[in-house]
């Protein structure tokens, strides 16, 4: 009888973490839909390849697994050319906005997409073992140098944003 108990017990919690679980899972899934767009409104800066504003990337982690993933990349045209080379110095007729210019390489890149860049550092990410956690970032390793040298915000008001965001996305469980 007392091993019945402990059983019926153990399922109970069993079925109320995964609840609490899931309920983590969908609200954060939605936080970072609105984190993802809050970076897109609050950037300062216009896009010349489209790789910053296509990398916006938010990772749920539960329990050291990844389990959800959103980018922005998903809901805009794709960049018109991979990152620019340290060093190059790149005319686009056409660039992803604005008028034709041209814009030199001032920080090391991997050549890549901003996307490619992002996903790649989300899936590399190592979150706590136990718990829950939500990764924001870009893929473009210049995100850093539009801020600090440049001025323009890329992620910084979007960060100051998430307490806000992530508490607005909490629901209770029924």
């Amino acid at each position: 009888m007392a091993a019945d108990n402990k059983k019926v017990l153990n399922d109970g919690f069993a079925k109320g973490l995964a609840m609490i679980e899931t309920s983590f899972m969908v609200a954060l899934h939605y936080a970072s839909v609105e984190l993802v767009h809050t970076a897109l409104f609050n950037r300062e800066y216009q896009g010349f390849t489209g790789n910053t504003q296509t990398s916006y990337t938010c990772g749920v982690f539960l329990n050291g697994k990844l389990v959800d993933v959103v980018n922005s990349g998903e809901s805009l045209p794709k960049p018109v050319r991979h990152k620019i080379p340290f060093g190059k110095t790149v005319f686009l007729k056409i660039p992803y906005e604005g008028n034709p210019r041209a814009r030199h390489g001032y920080v090391k890149t991997n050549r890549n997409y901003g996307s490619e860049t992002a996903l790649k550092f989300i899936n590399s990410y190592k979150a706590p073992r136990k718990g829950i956690a939500l990764v924001m970032t870009t893929g473009t390793e210049y995100s850093e140098f539009l801020e600090q040298e440049a001025g323009l915000d890329v992620l910084t008001k979007t960060f100051k944003d998430a307490p806000t965001i992530l508490a607005k996305n909490w629901r209770p469980i029924k």
